[in-house]
């Protein structure tokens, strides 16, 4: 007796064609993709259908669906199996139509005679209209026990072309959600009146919503200071203290190294994390990506840069998204989305006037700001241009700070910064100039300096006044301090490469032990 056709009946594949249209979630997707791989299996006759979904960001396939014996099921659903696996057998000296039928030793199905294998493989890619490939329905075992007929195979195509629909549509609605949410927080922030003091508050909101919208664990808006260096305005998902973010890495001068031609992506900047620490010789700590892939397409601790330009195509700063919960690596729609979001960005930064601290004094210490030691620096490296006086910078940064501030709190920690910058104050001659740059950071500029070793006996003096203990609230502290030394004309000429220079020299001294002074040398200024 005949056993029954392996051609699909019209009203069933109408029934599935819709499910598979109408899948929204991956929970949705699933369901759908396990009525595929029954139907798969009982039209085609096979012992087991299976449905594998391609993971891009791990490089592998995932055994999503099985329909066949409950000791197959157990065995292999959720398991994986490497891309490299698969790749010899997507060959097309496999193909029988729309299947690929390898036989044992990867010889192709076509030549093999008699019955069955166990050896051999039946499966069909799962691949989208451009090519890529979505992932693969696996099948085997035929009920007759005899190599597939065409009507099998055709049968075993056809249900491959659901399961494509069904993914497809699951991250068709996946994207349509993610860029809607994004958007709908973009034009909720682009409607409000401007207002230059709500300005700040607009910035964070982008990077809010590039974490929500696109999804992005962390993102940073960096801009310019004064000095040609860029500093974070904004942030959100960071760890608190992290390095990059409190020191001066980074400058307009080097954006261009940045942005150069191998690293374009579509007006965005998409490195690997060795090329920018060998790009900007990066020696401040680096913090690892939490949200790693593996494969061709997976973000493996890349760097993703968005310029902000302002109204005169000037870049004034970047956005800085990173770890992106997909874990892969933008395509161009998602840039796309990120340059609107650079623009509003930029509009909010351009409207604050990014005066970033628009008082000239720190309200905890009382020292000038980092915007008010810009001025000054740049005003003594051109009277140092012409007068050929001498013009140093030393970069301070007090050691193991945090653990005063975890064992005393944090208003023990502030009064010994106040005691902290009083004594560096007073150890200064009045001409210098000491500017609190960060949480635990201090810059001073020092003119009509003598040379090297001048800047290093200050360097000295400072170290030593620092290291004092001093009585706060009832208790004795002391801290000590790792200071780098740069030299105009020694180590650099422009601004932001001086600090640069001064501040990477302390973190060599932090590297080596701390509690020391360190002259930048040629070899450590910045580019």
């Amino acid at each position: 007796m005949p056993g029954p056709s392996p051609l699909p009946d019209a009203a069933s594949l109408r029934v599935l064609l819709t499910r598979a249209r109408s899948a929204r979630t991956a929970d949705e997707a699933k369901a759908v993709l396990s009525d595929v791989a029954e139907y798969a299996a009982a039209k085609s006759l096979m012992g087991f259908a299976m449905i594998d979904v391609h993971r891009p960001q791990w490089d592998d396939f995932e055994t999503v669906a099985i329909a066949g014996p409950e000791h197959v099921r157990e065995a292999l659903i959720d398991t994986t199996t490497q891309w490299s696996f698969w790749a010899s057998k997507l060959h097309p000296r496999f193909r029988r139509g729309a299947v690929h039928h390898v036989g044992p030793g990867e010889k192709p199905g076509a030549e093999l005679d008699g019955p069955w294998q166990p050896g051999e493989v039946l499966f069909c890619t799962l691949q989208r209209s451009g090519g890529d490939i979505l992932g693969l329905l696996r099948a085997g075992a035929p009920l007759s026990g005899e190599r597939p007929t065409d009507e099998q195979l055709e049968a075993l195509a056809l249900c491959a072309e659901f399961a494509t629909t069904a993914i497809e549509a699951v991250l068709l609605n996946r994207a349509i959600a993610g860029s809607r949410a994004a958007f709908d927080g973009l034009a909720e922030t682009a409607s409000r009146a401007p207002d230059r003091r709500a300005a700040a508050s607009s910035i964070t909101d982008v990077c809010r919503q590039v974490q929500a919208g696109l999804g992005f664990g962390r993102v940073a808006v960096l801009a310019a200071e004064g000095t040609g260096l860029l500093r974070p305005v904004a942030t959100v998902g960071w760890d608190e203290g992290s390095a990059l973010l409190d020191h001066p890495w980074l400058s307009l001068a080097q954006l261009p190294l940045l942005f150069a031609g191998p690293y374009q992506r579509h007006g965005c900047a998409l490195l690997e994390r060795s090329d920018v620490v060998q790009l900007l010789d990066l020696r401040v700590p680096v913090p690892i990506c939490r949200r790693n892939g593996d494969g061709p397409y997976a973000w493996r601790d890349h760097w993703l840069l968005v310029p902000l330009t302002d109204a005169a195509g000037r870049t004034i700063g970047i956005l800085w998204p990173d770890e992106p919960a997909d874990r892969l690596l933008p395509d161009r729609e998602r840039l796309a989305a990120l340059r609107v979001f650079a623009g509003q960005a930029a509009a909010a930064l351009a409207l604050s006037g990014h005066e970033g601290a628009a008082t000239t004094q720190d309200i905890l210490t009382g020292l000038p700001t980092r915007g008010t030691l810009a001025d000054r620096l740049s005003h003594a490296l051109r009277r140092e241009q012409r007068s050929g006086t001498g013009v140093a910078v030393i970069f301070l940064d007090l050691d193991r700070f945090r653990e005063i501030n975890d064992a005393g709190g944090h208003s023990a920690g502030d009064a010994l910064l106040q005691r902290i910058a009083a004594r560096i104050d007073d150890t200064l001659r009045p001409s210098d100039t000491v500017a609190r740059f960060g949480g635990d950071e201090f810059v001073i500029v020092c003119e009509d300096v003598g040379g090297t070793e001048q800047a290093l006996e200050v360097a000295e003096r400072l170290r030593a006044a620092i290291a004092s203990p001093a009585e706060v609230e009832g208790r004795t502290m002391t801290v000590t301090a790792s200071i780098g030394v740069a030299v105009a004309g020694q180590t650099a000429t422009e601004a932001d490469a001086l600090l640069q220079a001064a501040d990477r020299a302390m973190y060599e001294v932090k590297a080596s032990g701390r509690d020391a002074t360190r002259l930048a040398s040629p070899g450590t200024s910045w580019p």
